[in-house]
């Protein structure tokens, strides 16, 4: 095979890119162009969607001559700066507008969720059917069937007992066992 061969000249490209890869640099001779407002958006979006504790569901992300604006919504302030910390690491990002907001409210209702169905499906005197339970700024709202009024009250008590209950709407129904 001679020096000049394809096959050679593209084995010599790669055995150049592999070191390239390896020392992470480029040749002066190589152009790398900085990546477009696009690039930017669908990796940093990506890269949030792949990581565990960021819901990249909940936040938009736009790019414009490489400043990146992250608008939405987060549970807690390190979700909030994890995703401010992935836009920089992209490539291209030049500034980065962190307006996402951190909503404690959801926050604390999702917790105030978790806590009541775990009170009312681990409560041994309770016997809930088709429970449903929504919680909106600390209010519970709550749905399913139970065999008699006094285990209606008593799940309604339970519920008000709580830490952040700030009150319990009661929707269950009473039906006695035939």
């Amino acid at each position: 095979m001679s020096p000049n061969s394809p096959i050679s000249s593209t084995r010599g490209v790669m055995i150049l890119m592999a070191i390239m890869a390896l020392f992470n640099t480029a040749p002066a001779w190589a152009v790398t162009p900085e990546p477009g407002d696009f690039w930017i958006e669908t990796t940093l979006k990506s890269l949030m969607e792949h990581e565990g504790y960021l819901d990249a569901g909940r936040i938009t992300v736009s790019a414009h001559d490489g400043s990146v604006r992250l608008d939405g919504l987060a549970l807690s302030p390190e979700e909030k700066g994890a995703a401010e910390l992935l836009a920089t690491q992209v490539s291209g990002v030049t500034a980065v507008m962190n307006n996402i907001r951190v909503v404690e409210e959801l926050n604390r209702d999702l917790a105030i969720e978790r806590e009541s169905r775990s009170t009312l499906e681990e409560a041994p005197l309770l016997h809930i059917r088709a429970l449903q339970l929504f919680v909106k700024n600390g209010l519970i709202t709550l749905h399913g069937i139970v065999p008699s009024k006094q285990e209606r009250r008593l799940a309604c008590r339970f519920l008000t007992m709580l830490p952040g209950v700030d009150g319990v709407i009661d929707h269950l129904e009473v039906v006695r066992h035939a």
